[in-house]
């Protein structure tokens, strides 16, 4: 109650950025993180990543500085279930892939890409 008011009951909700769900899931959440890191990612495309006269340690910094922190806003608070994880690394490396400029033709694994990039996988930032 507030004053004479009932308070609603909300199955999700945002706050601080985070969408915060009634059953205490994050499937909501790391969509909507992947989602905003996706369109950020996406308007550095023609600027940064497709430019061959940046160096790849640049690409990574920024990639480091901007990308993943907009990937990641909250997850201390993230109770992460396995699928979860995937789904965030999926996004991480196809990131990855298209900064170093690897297709999916060119069958490289995920640990080369990761050993290219000098980089770990996003269990190493959770």
């Amino acid at each position: 109650m507030l004053g004479d008011d009932p308070l609603a009951y909300m199955e999700s909700f945002k706050y601080l950025g985070s969408i915060l769900s009634g059953n205490a899931t994050i499937g909501q959440d790391i969509s909507n993180r992947i989602s905003r890191a996706s369109a950020a990612f996406g308007k550095l495309n023609c600027r940064l990543w497709r430019r061959h006269d940046i160096t790849l340690t640049t690409k990574l910094a920024v990639y480091r500085a901007v990308i993943l922190p907009i990937l990641l806003y909250g997850c201390e608070s993230w109770t992460s279930l396995c699928h979860n994880i995937q789904q965030l690394d999926r996004f991480h490396l196809r990131c990855l892939r298209r900064i170093c400029d690897i297709i999916w033709s060119d069958l490289i694994p995920n640990t080369e890409v990761l050993f290219r990039c000098a980089i770990g996988g996003i269990e190493f930032f959770l």
